[in-house]
């Protein structure tokens, strides 16, 4: 494995050598009708192709390996299907496959996207895993990172030493610190804060903040929701919607009606 890792860094840094290679539209290799081995742009590569930095490339079939970050593509098409490693980023805009960025991976990933910093994609279908963060539009997967998991939207099950935010989250989320975001589905663990603005499931906490209306069951020294329906155990229980002298109770809260 490291003589494959030494031969790839010296490939790559004999194309850097080569400034029409380097910044893009020239390439060689051993290939017939675009199969084989490609150093450099080549546009479409059935096979592998070796890059220092990516420009107008519009497909990758199989292993594609680059050094820099990609230049932009303004025309949304470049893909790649198979295995993608950048040793600073994987960032094809359309990722199929295996990513993996030694700093970053960016992109649309359908597949595996790993980086040792951060994950940071518009789109995800998959397995994520980032060293610091998984950040994105739309996640829907397993994710991972030692930090921070972020996006408008989130779906399947997410784990973080620190954060796991979203505006919308559907599925488990389990973090060392909070799980916050607007609408919440689904089982929800936090070590110090779980706040949503609607909740429905099960949450356990230090603290469980609902704005609005929270259906389910919470486990939490501090439960607060403007509008339970449901079960709260804790210390300090709040349903807002409850009459006097329920809205605030110790050790257990609860209303069973549906939430309308």
């Amino acid at each position: 494995m490291k003589t494959l890792i030494c031969a790839l860094l010296v490939i790559l840094t004999a194309l850097a050598a080569f400034p029409p290679i380097a910044a893009g539209g020239a390439s060689f290799g051993l290939s017939a009708k675009n199969c084989g081995i490609k150093f450099g742009d080549a546009p479409v590569v059935n096979g592998i192709r070796l890059n220092f930095l990516d420009k107008d490339i519009r497909m990758v079939n199989g292993m594609n390996v680059t050094f820099w970050i990609p230049k932009p593509d303004p025309e949304n098409r470049y893909t790649t299907n198979g295995l993608s490693v950048g040793v600073l980023q994987a960032g094809a805009p359309h990722q199929n496959g295996l990513s993996i960025g030694a700093i970053l991976t960016r992109g649309n990933v359908s597949g595996i996207g790993l980086a040792g910093a951060a994950v940071m994609c518009d789109r995800l279908r998959g397995i994520a895993a980032g060293g610091l963060a998984v950040t994105g539009t739309d996640i829907r997967g397993v994710i991972a990172s030692s930090v921070l998991v972020k996006a408008k939207r989130i779906v399947g099950w997410s784990t973080t030493s620190f954060l796991v935010g979203a505006d919308t989250l559907s599925g488990v989320f389990s973090s060392g610190c909070a799980v916050w975001g607007q609408e919440m589905k689904g089982i929800m663990t936090a070590g110090v804060v779980v706040s949503a603005r609607n909740m429905t499931g099960f949450s356990a906490s230090t603290v469980c903040l609902t704005k609005e209306h929270f259906t389910g069951f919470s486990i939490a020294a501090v439960n607060i929701a403007g509008e339970l329906s449901g079960v709260q155990l804790g210390l300090i229980n709040i349903a807002k919607n409850n009459p006097a002298p329920f809205k605030v109770l110790p050790f257990i809260n609860l209303n069973l009606s549906r939430h309308s």
